[in-house]
């Protein structure tokens, strides 16, 4: 049977931890972790940007169309016209 690895606990972050740590061993730390990262390959972001502005815009039309809707309604039942 496998074993999965166990991981380090993750270290409490204190006041005192804070005031203590070098600045070398931070910018160590953040290389890293920013290793660790999944990053997007180009394929993946243009498409993920392009259904982003996609749904941006069939929500910002659907809000214009309900806009018009509503303003015409209380045009007719406040102003009689």
């Amino acid at each position: 049977m496998a074993r999965i690895p166990r991981q380090a606990a993750p270290r409490i972050v204190t006041r005192e931890s804070v005031r203590n740590i070098r600045p070398g061993q931070f910018m160590r730390d953040i290389m890293a972790e920013l290793r660790k990262v999944s990053w997007p390959t180009r394929e993946e972001v243009v498409r993920l940007t392009a259904v982003v502005l996609l749904i941006s815009l069939a929500i910002g039309f659907l809000l214009g169309v309900l806009d018009m809707g509503f303003s015409r309604v209380l045009n007719v039942l406040v102003f009689r016209g």
